[in-house]
């Protein structure tokens, strides 16, 4: 069955994502089903209705690719085009990556270096499907048009990058680059190199034979003897172009240079020495730093180096190896919120998310590796955002106040330990010496206001403790300027209230169900609050007559009657009472689940007291939204969000802010207007209440 091989690579794949990416799923586009895929479940439906498998996830169209230059393409299986493909030929090979039209020679550059077979054959189809399996996992082929090679490396086996420039290390750390290849391969890392782009854009060749804006795996790192007695030993990379023929370094060492043939045959043997059009050569180090730019690193392990510990006596000692912890938590930059820019914006700073680590006492000089990543930008369509973080050394007196506030940062650049560039990669890390104390870390965008999800990972050689340095989430008090409880309840507001609850309440026990709450919630709180034009604010003291309140409060109650007597008419000509947009709708549904579930006990009718409680409620919430609507617009800035919760009584959190701003996003709010604060208001509410039912 030739759907075999195809069903196989998509599910290997998707099993082997499973190591890192449950933190870091993208987002998938809307004709993704909802359910998850297994191989052995399909094999088994295709094979016992007698058909090949076709992907509905994946479904061999336009849309697929994902390139407009490519259209009405014709999908072929492998069968169709080599009538012996198979999957796996004698296992995987370097040598079976061949890149073809798209610009996925970083993926391919991953992809090889999974690999330690040496043969390749032409009729294995393990990495075009590997090719195809991450295009889907990422939405289309398109997607996969140009990236990193570690960014690759690193989805396929959930690892830590680095990246080094080589060419500014010649200068004195020969050395030390080649204690990073060496001892990373000896612990599995994976390895990538690339030459700066031409200004053309295209894979131009160098008089050496090395493309520019192109990238290599690199797949082994030897040494040899030196050709002249007594001589350091040769430093050699062999490397490989994805393309897997055409150009290749054609300097010292490389496939028919003289170099080699000083070696005899049992060394070169050794080595691993081919002489063929397979895209791969060797190069010695001294003159691969001095060619490539870059080296991407891909460590399955943050671990690079043994250390030496003093053993019973002084004349021995013992070598082992720490063993790293990790610690990992996800965060959002929202504009207005948490995305604060870098440190020259003291101003928004302090917004970022704050973390604290522990580093253990008794401890000196404790390895630490500190990577932050960016999440879902490809599968967004998204360029990469500037980012970077910063670490201060705090003390608990400096943490007293959470989030740690803007005074701290002004006066104590002194505490600045260390921390990353910035620059606009996916992942960037940086490797400390920490002492034992408290820490803090502050991830960021380069610019303020720039939105994005992330990934924070920290790995020490001992134990450590990752906390979000962050407030409470809790309730506080309520604003004093709002109307007391107990007075809203006889004021003429309430007797439209009371008067609507009578009109839609049903049966002898007079209660109230869903639906009713919400055509009441609708008409008395929200229906007549659309964003208006900015209107002089009348005096609360003084600018009123009792003869003035007395005609306002006539007037409401007449209103009362009348909105009542449409409300009946609309039912008996049956049509629906809430006419606003189907958004607005959904707003109100879950308003209402949040409120009923609260003090309903799961029923879906409420009475009389229970109707008070939700009134009261919403009446307060609509009392701070008035009260932060200043220039009477019947909206809120999204930057006011924060200060209205807090009025309300909800001592609110950056999680919560951010996945209550995500909401405004998601429901494309660029202002707030009533509906979405009293659903702001209760969905933070909720998430409190499920703190203290949790802590119960």
């Amino acid at each position: 069955n030739t759907a075999t091989p195809l069903i196989s690579a998509l599910n290997h794949t998707h099993q082997s994502h499973h190591r890192f990416l449950n933190t870091f799923q993208p987002r998938y586009n809307s004709t993704i089903s909802n359910h998850h895929q297994h191989f052995y479940t399909l094999r088994q439906q295709c094979l016992s209705e007698g058909r090949l498998f076709e992907d509905p996830d994946f479904p061999a169209t336009d849309a697929s690719i994902g390139m407009p230059k490519f259209t009405n393409v014709r999908w072929k299986r492998p069968k169709e085009l080599t009538p012996t493909a198979q999957f796996f030929i004698d296992g995987a090979s370097r040598l079976d990556i061949c890149q073809g039209a798209l610009n996925d020679c970083w993926l391919l550059t991953a992809a090889t270096n999974l690999t330690s077979h040496p043969s390749a054959n032409g009729d294995e189809y393990w990495s075009a499907l590997l090719e195809k399996a991450y295009a889907k996992f990422y939405g289309s082929y398109g997607a996969l048009d140009g990236g990193t090679a570690r960014e690759a490396m690193q989805d396929l086996t959930g690892g830590l990058t680095e990246f080094y420039q080589p060419k500014k290390m010649a200068d004195g750390q020969e050395d030390q680059l080649w204690d990073i290849l060496r001892s990373g391969s000896e612990t599995g890392s994976l390895f990538a190199c690339n030459l700066k782009s031409d200004p053309t854009g295209e894979n131009v060749a160098t008089k050496e034979g090395l493309l520019r804006g192109h990238s290599y795996s690199i797949t082994k790192v030897c040494s040899i003897p030196g050709l002249v007695s007594g001589s350091d030993d040769i430093r050699l990379l062999r490397i490989r172009n994805p393309w897997g023929t055409g150009i290749e370094w054609n300097g010292r060492w490389s496939d028919k240079s003289r170099e080699w043939k000083s070696l005899n045959q049992a060394e070169r043997k050794r080595v691993g020495l081919t002489v063929e059009n397979d895209g791969e050569f060797w190069i010695e180090l001294v003159d691969f730093m001095k060619h490539f730019d870059r080296l991407e690193v891909c460590h399955l392990s943050p671990e690079l180096h043994s250390i030496e510990e003093d053993g019973a006596g002084d004349r021995t000692s013992s070598t082992r190896r720490y063993r790293w912890e990790l610690s990992a938590l996800d965060g959002q930059w929202i504009r207005d919120t948490t995305a604060g820019g870098n440190i020259s914006f003291l101003d928004t700073f302090p917004q970022n998310p704050q973390y604290t680590i522990h580093v253990q006492d008794g401890t000196t000089g404790s390895g630490v590796v500190i990577a932050l990543m960016q999440k879902y930008r490809r599968a967004d369509s998204l360029p990469s955002l500037t980012i970077g973080f910063t670490v201060y050394r705090v003390t608990v007196e400096d943490l007293r106040q959470k989030p740690v506030p803007r005074e701290f940062f002004q006066h104590h650049d002194h505490a600045i330990v260390g921390g990353s560039i910035f620059i606009n990669a996916r992942e960037i890390s940086c490797r400390l010496t920490l002492d034992a104390g408290l820490y803090l870390v502050i991830p960021s965008t380069f610019e303020p206001g720039e939105e994005g999800d992330y990934l924070l990972r920290i790995f020490t050689a001992r134990g450590n403790t990752l906390c979000e340095n962050d407030a409470t989430l809790c309730f506080g008090t309520l604003d004093d300027r709002i109307t007391e409880q107990g007075k809203f309840f006889d004021t003429p507001r309430w007797a439209l209230l009371a008067n609507a609850f009578y009109n839609h309440a049903e049966g002898d026990k007079q209660l109230l169900n869903t639906a009713s709450l919400c055509d009441i919630l609708w008409e008395q709180f929200f229906r007549s609050n659309v964003p208006k034009r900015a209107q002089p604010k009348q005096q609360t003291s003084g600018g009123s007559s009792p003869w003035r309140k007395f005609y306002s409060c006539v007037l409401q109650l007449c209103a009362c009657f009348w909105i009542q007597s449409a409300v009946r008419k609309s039912r008996r000509a049956g049509e629906p009472i809430v006419q606003e947009d189907q958004a607005h709708r959904e707003e109100l549904e879950r308003i209402v689940k949040l409120l009923m579930g609260r003090i309903a006990d799961g029923q879906d009718t409420i009475g009389y007291e229970q109707y008070r409680t939700i009134a009261r409620d919403v009446y307060q919430w609509e009392s701070v939204f008035r009260l932060y609507d200043m220039d009477g617009s019947g909206t809120l800035d999204r930057r006011e969000l924060r200060h209205a919760l807090r009025s309300s009584g909800f001592n609110t959190n950056n999680r919560i802010l951010c996945r209550l701003q995500r909401l405004m996003v998601e429901l494309n709010r660029p202002q707030i207007e009533l509906i979405e604060y009293v659903l702001c208001a209760a969905e933070c509410r909720h998430a409190i209440d499920v703190i203290h039912r949790d802590a119960a």
